[in-house]
């Protein structure tokens, strides 16, 4: 028996957006670095470090070069929504869901 193919949830579709990103991070008061991986006019993935103390709920401010339209411009409130770990110890970093708030 083959498995359900996975559904897609997301409300806006993602397209590659390769730029570097800064963000705020509400809980600890601190701005990191991160790399963008995709972006739509709802979130984006990034890759953080690996000393980034960013965990799924938390509040973020996301400051984007080189946005495109859909996805708006200056400084964007989000919330990491998804944190994923596992490439840490292959890759060095962290994967980070954000999700915009209001969108």
């Amino acid at each position: 028996m083959c498995p359900e193919p996975a559904v897609e949830q997301r409300k806006h579709p993602r397209r590659p957006l390769p730029v570097r990103v800064e963000f705020h991070h509400d809980a600890s008061g601190r701005d990191f670095p991160a790399r963008c991986v995709d972006a739509s006019r709802g979130g984006l993935l990034v890759y953080v470090p690996a000393a980034t103390p960013v965990k799924a709920g938390d509040s973020l401010r996301v400051a984007l070069s080189d946005a495109p339209d859909e996805v708006g411009e200056g400084p964007l409130d989000a919330t990491a929504i998804r944190v994923d770990r596992n490439q840490l110890l292959t890759a060095g970093h962290i994967a980070v869901g954000m999700e915009f708030k209001g969108r």
